[in-house]
């Protein structure tokens, strides 16, 4: 009895052993996969920050520089030092396996407030035109959200500089249906059905710098926040990526902007 009991104890302890080795090696891929991205997103803050460094000293060197030119683009200069600061920490707390901090966010002017920050440093041309249909309530993490908008636009808008189309167009639409905040990201490139099939497959490719990072990022975001993502031909002719969560609550709307 006394044997059976140590040889219990021992297989318990030998299980939980393989269920926390299982568990850190999920985590480190999470993380592999994160660190891949952080150089990317991190590039946006980073590459603002150069701008509005210089742009001072050209007003400096022009002898332009104002006290209140001065305190607009410092205080510019900090909101990018945040964001770059915010993505760092959310891939520490991807490393110790901690779960995201989330807070009520209406989608649609979150969204608003994130693609007129995006267009404002890209440097692409092709802006998304955002629709709303209404302004689900859901619970997320402001930071990850943002990244999967910025992740699918930045897809998008790359697939149609690739494709050299002629009158690149992204429509944003925010609405709700069946309990879930529906976001839409499409585009009027081109796609085939078999390219919208392997994009089910997370490390897929459907360009050099590498679609499936990206996507398999956003996609476990969006699992993580009890969501589901889903591909498909788009009418506008390219793809059509959707991604739902389930919201808290919603008020009706019917703009474009």
């Amino acid at each position: 009895m006394k044997e059976a009991l140590l040889r219990e104890k021992f297989l318990n302890q030998e299980t939980k052993t393989a269920q926390e080795r299982m568990m850190a090696l999920q985590r480190a891929g999470v993380v592999g996969q994160v660190s891949g991205l952080l150089a990317h997103e991190l590039n946006q803050p980073l590459g603002s920050l150069n701008l509005y460094a210089r742009s001072l000293i050209r007003a400096a060197d022009l002898q332009k520089l104002t006290n209140e030119k001065l305190i607009e683009v410092l205080d510019e200069i900090r909101k990018e030092a945040v964001k770059a600061s915010e993505i760092v920490q959310r891939v520490r707390s991807y490393a110790k396996g901690e779960k995201s901090e989330r807070a009520d966010i209406f989608l649609a002017e979150f969204s608003r407030q994130v693609l007129n920050d995006y267009s404002k440093h890209s440097s692409s041309t092709i802006k998304p035109k955002l629709e709303v249909f209404a302004e689900p309530l859901i619970s997320a993490n402001r930071l990850e959200i943002e990244l999967v908008l910025i992740n699918l636009v930045r897809n998008a808008q790359q697939s149609l500089k690739t494709l050299d189309v002629k009158h690149p167009f992204i429509e944003v639409s925010v609405g709700e249906e069946q309990g879930d905040a529906v976001l839409i990201v499409q585009d009027n490139g081109d796609i085939s059905e078999e390219k919208i099939k392997n994009l089910s497959e997370p490390m897929s490719s459907a360009k050099k710098e590498g679609l499936g990072l990206g996507l398999a990022i956003v996609k476990a975001i969006v699992e993580n926040h009890a969501g589901s993502i889903s591909f498909q031909k788009s009418e506008l002719g390219g793809l059509k990526v959707m991604v739902r969560i389930p919201i808290l609550k919603t008020e009706n709307k019917n703009e474009k902007k």
